[in-house]
């Protein structure tokens, strides 16, 4: 959780210098690339990372491992390279993404190998390293260098930190060296029947939050996208508790009966509840203040678009345990095709409906995916409970 916490801060950093150098439009941009980075990040943890550490292939990562971990890698880095060619024409100190988006998927992947071989501290150290390289970058680019080359330097500091990030998690590799010779029989042997349940619900959740932004970038102004990321960027320290808690609940359910399985769920849903509560009232009230005066906005987001936020923050976490419970007992692909479906209703939503083409709008949907996703899990978890118990 530590670890998050150091990832949640360094993107937080980012954001913030962004938006007071450049502007929400600078940040409207800044957000499509970075979620075009965690879309192209997810894709290598679908097929690659994490149907690797799940499976009972040894820790010490083979040659055909390494081949696709870098093949993605350098993958990313051309994609990026040539879609800045010819999406941002000129904008030369945005193609700083290429070999950004490079050096975090090989980086990502030493942090699962090292989280595999029970190094924590080395992943922990990697994201460390990463975020002091991003907070000195930060600071001289809003401080210290003149307001015409900010941009180009914080990309460039952040490069520089991915780079010095993946050389610090380097010995979590291995020393094999990769090999293509067999690689792809490699994954179908050892990776395709991990990989294959995580798909369908990875590829609905990457659609649910990062193409229904692209129709939002698509449909509305820059402004409104980067509007976007500083209310999804307040709420964001809230997401990590909540992921944490839903991360330690997995293992802790694990080795519970079925009775003490259905208290311990109910238990922490109500916590989370009561927990809210206060948080989305707090926000609520100084949210667009707060907001206003750290990323320095003539026109802050309303206490309306901080709810909306907040609501679906909220209830992504108190569905936690019961969405941990469907992992548990092989319910999920009922939640898959729960997510499925809101993703399929938000992108129709979106490109059809000029009224939800908004920060509003956006934000609405999402609250909608977040509560068709939590209802589809407590409702598949719910109907087994009989069953369970008289097993």
């Amino acid at each position: 959780m530590l670890d998050q916490g150091v990832v949640a801060v360094t993107n937080f950093s980012l954001t913030l210098a962004v938006a007071r150098i450049g502007g929400l439009n600078t940040l409207g941009t800044f957000s499509i690339l970075s979620v075009s980075m965690l879309l192209l990040l997810g894709f290598s943890r679908l097929f690659i990372t994490e149907p690797w550490l799940v499976s009972r292939v040894q820790n010490d990562p083979s040659g055909p491992l390494l081949t696709l971990i870098w093949a993605a890698g350098i993958s990313s880095a051309g994609l990026f390279f040539f879609g800045i060619l010819f999406f941002l024409p000129g904008e030369w100190a945005w193609l700083w993404a290429a070999p950004i988006s490079g050096f975090w998927i090989v980086q990502d992947a030493g942090r699962f190998i090292a989280f595999k071989a029970q190094q924590p501290d080395r992943a922990l150290l990697s994201d460390g390293v990463i975020l002091v390289i991003v907070a000195a970058g930060a600071t001289v680019s809003l401080f210290l260098v003149p307001a015409g080359v900010a941009l180009e330097l914080l990309l460039a500091a952040w490069a520089v930190a991915m780079l010095a990030g993946l050389f610090t998690v380097m010995p979590s590799l291995g020393s094999n060296s990769p090999r293509l010779r067999g690689t792809a029989s490699w994954w179908s042997a050892h990776l395709r029947l991990n990989s294959l349940p995580m798909v369908h619900d990875g590829v609905a959740y990457l659609v649910a939050s990062n193409f229904t932004l692209y129709l939002i970038a698509a449909t509305a102004r820059a402004e409104e996208v980067g509007l976007i990321r500083v209310v999804t960027s307040l709420f964001s320290p809230l997401a990590l508790i909540f992921t944490g808690i839903s991360m330690w609940l997995v293992p802790l359910l694990t080795q519970l009966g079925a009775a003490a399985s259905k208290t311990m769920r109910h238990r922490v849903s109500l916590l989370l509840a009561l927990l809210s509560l206060p948080l989305l009232t707090l926000a609520t009230l100084f949210g667009p203040r707060l907001a206003g005066a750290v990323f320095d906005l003539s026109t802050p987001p309303t206490a309306a678009t901080l709810l909306l936020a907040g609501l679906s923050t909220s209830i992504i976490a108190i569905g936690s345990p019961w969405m941990a419970a469907a992992k548990i007992e092989g319910l999920y692909r009922s939640v898959a095709w729960g997510r499925t479906l809101a993703a399929a209703l938000a992108v129709g939503a979106i490109a059809f409906f000029p009224a939800v083409q908004s920060v509003e709008g956006f934000l609405a949907v999402t609250l909608a995916q977040s509560a068709v996703v939590v209802a589809t899990a407590i409702l598949v978890v719910a109907r087994s409970e009989p069953q369970l118990g008289n097993d």
